[in-house]
């Protein structure tokens, strides 16, 4: 037998970029994942729905999304985003807050960013 010892890697807080979006609509990205899509100067927040994969979803920015602005902690807030709770939860099962991560990569169309969100069960 021959015995190796695991190591745990252990990620520190917050370094996983990360949205979450909670049942009565609020939505919260974490540092990490602003400075992913560089989104310090967005004001507001879309997610899209790719129609031709419909589990494939993205987030980008939008006039019509939810308002979005810097929060004491340095993560990016809003509210109003309760009709992306109710999609998301209802396509992919999740009863609580919804978290995705974001695929660091972006996807161009018409001179616009969409980055490829990741539901996180």
């Amino acid at each position: 037998m021959n015995l190796r010892e695991v190591k745990i890697e252990r990620k520190k807080k917050g370094s996983e970029p990360l949205i979450s979006i909670g049942q009565t609509g609020w939505l919260r990205m974490n540092k990490a994942a602003i400075e992913v899509i560089n989104g310090k100067d967005w004001q507001r927040v879309g997610l899209f729905n790719d129609a031709d994969s419909p589990n494939n979803w993205y987030i980008g920015v939008s006039n019509e999304g939810v308002k979005v602005s810097i929060y004491r902690d340095g993560s990016l807030r809003g509210a109003g985003g309760i009709n992306y709770f109710r999609r998301l939860s209802q396509q992919f099962g999740i009863p609580g807050i919804v978290k995705l991560s974001i695929h660091p990569q972006p996807e161009e169309i018409k001179g616009n960013r969409y980055y490829r969100l990741i539901v996180k069960k």
